[in-house]
């Protein structure tokens, strides 16, 4: 039997895109302009730079804004045959470490505006965890200014790592389980490609258009919905700088945002705008929402201030990578508490206590079969046995299924408490 080949990741579909169509618009930010070409060019020097640091399959924890060096850097990671390990730079100090302690990082990159916070969080560590500043593709030991060896030397190692590899594991994107602890989710490459693609797929997104990402890069879910299915597909993103409104507005006219994905924050600050441009309102042709609580006025409102874009809604959890349920125009209006229909490739359905499939109509537990389920929680097996039962991800929500085949939402299934107190001492 021939060797079995590693799963193509993220970073090689943008490469091979990049040596077909270079001058491609990929991401821009704050005035700027990155082509696909000169993505690939920054993500290989990342690599590059990382092979010399790091060992194949470490954890490299990233304490980075949100800017277009997450995504060179993400990228990088992959490259360098490494896990990605993203981390909120606004959580307190204390959680930060237990994070950094939990996924066992081997490396933290951070901008330098995070450099104090994380000799804060090392201190707290208190274990040999190295860190590096991110000076566009240059990674300098944090009081250093100078790289440690010519970058030459390594050119052209991080892609042989990789193929040698064995590890798998694209992400550890945390979330918060529902034992009340926050977890690391073990997703793989393949999760990320599939939901990318998936959501992609089901959005109908096409090769002009541009997204504009609002969430921060440190939410994994975001980073895959908002910006890595668009390098994968085809289009491009526009990532969000500081501001609320009003640079929502701004970044739409300047970069041409067909797809405008949104917070509920987000949603909030824009309904308060006495008035939004005609051009913003000529420009969005999709506005993709994640909040499937979202009241029935609000999404009126938002459709009457853009009627000439769609509402797309999608529904899942970070153990679902990016979604496995989407509602698009007509769906979502239809029902207050739908979340709309199966993602391509995936098979979703309703069970009861027992596991057993349900009918239309009946009610029960929410879960999931496909590509995009994660490998499970990392260090947490009782949780994982808990989430991930007889080839099913469990959501956790109660819902069911409906006579036109898409899903309502009726609420979340209750935690017994002898469950509570059997996964409260697993290990982190």
């Amino acid at each position: 039997m021939p060797p079995r080949l590693p799963f193509p990741t993220a970073e090689e579909i943008v490469t091979s895109r990049a040596r077909r169509e270079p001058m491609r618009p990929a991401l821009e930010w704050h005035h700027r302009g990155m082509l696909l070409g000169r993505l690939a060019d920054l993500t290989a020097a990342t690599a590059d730079a990382l092979t010399g640091l790091v060992p194949p399959g470490a954890c490299v924890a990233q304490l980075m804004s949100s800017t277009p060096g997450v995504v060179v850097m993400t990228l990088g990671i992959w490259r360098a045959g490494c896990t990605a390990v993203p981390l909120d730079p606004a959580l307190p100090i204390d959680e930060l470490a237990r994070r950094v302690r939990h996924s066992g990082v081997h490396t933290v990159v951070v901008h330098e505006e995070h450099v104090d916070p994380a000799r804060e969080v090392l201190r707290l560590v208190g274990g040999p965890v190295q860190l590096l500043v991110s000076r566009g593709p240059d990674l300098l030991p944090a009081g250093r200014t100078t790289r440690p060896r010519p970058m030459s030397a390594r050119r052209g190692a991080a892609r042989a790592r990789r193929s040698a590899s064995v590890y798998d594991t694209a992400f550890h994107a945390w979330v918060t389980t529902r034992d009340g602890t926050p977890r690391a989710v073990l997703l793989s490459h393949a999760n990320v490609v599939a939901s990318a693609l998936r959501l992609s797929g089901g959005r109908g997104d096409g090769p002009d258009d541009v997204a504009l990402a609002t969430h921060a890069l440190h939410d994994v879910s975001g980073l895959v919905a908002e910006v890595l299915s668009r390098l994968i597909s085809g289009g491009s993103a526009a990532i969000l700088g500081p501001g609320g409104a009003d640079a929502v507005l701004h970044t739409i006219e300047e970069y041409r945002v067909t797809d405008l994905s949104l917070s509920s924050d987000h949603v909030a600050q824009l309904l308060e705008l006495r008035r939004i441009p005609r051009r913003v309102i000529r420009s969005v042709r999709k506005i993709l929402l994640r909040n499937v609580r979202l009241p029935m006025t609000v999404k009126h409102e938002l459709a009457d201030r853009f009627p000439d874009a769609e509402l797309i809604q999608s529904y899942g959890r970070p153990e679902s990578t990016a979604g496995i349920l989407m509602a698009r125009q007509e769906e979502l209006f239809r029902k207050a508490d739908t979340l709309g229909k199966p993602h391509p490739g995936l098979v979703v359905g309703v069970v009861d206590e027992a596991g057993k499939l349900l009918r239309p109509g009946q009610r029960g537990e929410i879960v999931c079969r496909g590509a995009v389920v994660m490998q499970g929680y990392h260090r947490a097996p009782a949780l994982t046995r808990e989430a991930l039962r007889a080839g099913w991800l469990h959501t956790g929500d109660l819902g069911y299924i409906d006579e036109d085949g898409a899903f309502e939402l009726v609420g979340t299934v209750p935690v017994p408490k002898a469950r509570r107190d059997a996964t409260a001492g697993v290990r982190t």
